[in-house]
């Protein structure tokens, strides 16, 4: 019966041979079991160190490109920022009946949020509610008062807020222009360098 299995197993070896190799197959333990072949496996040294090299002279190309686009990522970030804020105290002014108020630092990355004292469509005076700064996104983003056409905005209790353009400019040169309308909606354009 050994005997039997042992030939069975001889068969089918040689059979399984001739199959990888007439189909195009070939592995590398097939190849090893043939003592006239020596098994090779892994890479050298030098092809090791040609392939760290390749990566390091594409990523010193790369890095320029990658620096300028995460710059303009923050800026688009700052500016989503701004746009979640009109949008926030414009709800706010409505929900809770009290006028709110942003008021713009020119040449700066800060801005102020201010709420009214009192609670009605009349108000009697602002009093700080929070600052916000636009460097927390990156350094170099600040509000230009070229393009900025108003430096406050007053969201009133019924949902209005005054017309007005926003700013945005970075060390590139990129600009994000946010345009607030009466109705308190606000858009942003950007023009990125």
């Amino acid at each position: 019966m050994k005997r039997i299995t042992q030939l069975y197993f001889k068969a089918f070896k040689k059979t399984f041979k001739n199959i990888m190799s007439q189909s195009g197959i070939f592995l590398a333990n097939v190849f090893c079991m043939n003592k006239r072949i020596a098994c090779q496996s892994g890479f050298s040294l030098v092809e090791v160190l040609i392939v760290i090299a390749i990566i390091i002279i594409i990523s010193a190309l790369a890095m320029p490109s990658l620096q300028g686009y995460v710059i303009n990522r923050s800026l688009k970030s700052a500016a989503r920022e701004v746009i979640s804020d009109i949008n926030e105290f414009k709800e706010r002014a409505i929900a809770e009946n009290r006028a709110y108020r942003i008021t713009l630092t020119p040449n700066s990355p800060n801005y102020t949020i201010e709420q009214c004292a009192n609670t009605g469509a009349t108000c009697n005076g602002f009093q700080n509610f929070q600052n916000k700064s636009l460097a927390l996104f990156e350094n170099s983003i600040k509000i230009e008062t070229s393009g900025t056409t108003a430096t406050q905005y007053d969201f009133q209790t019924r949902g209005t807020v005054n017309a007005g353009t926003i700013q945005l400019i970075n060390q590139r040169g990129s600009t994000s222009n946010i345009v607030t309308n009466i109705t308190g909606r606000a858009s942003v354009q950007f023009i990125m360098q």
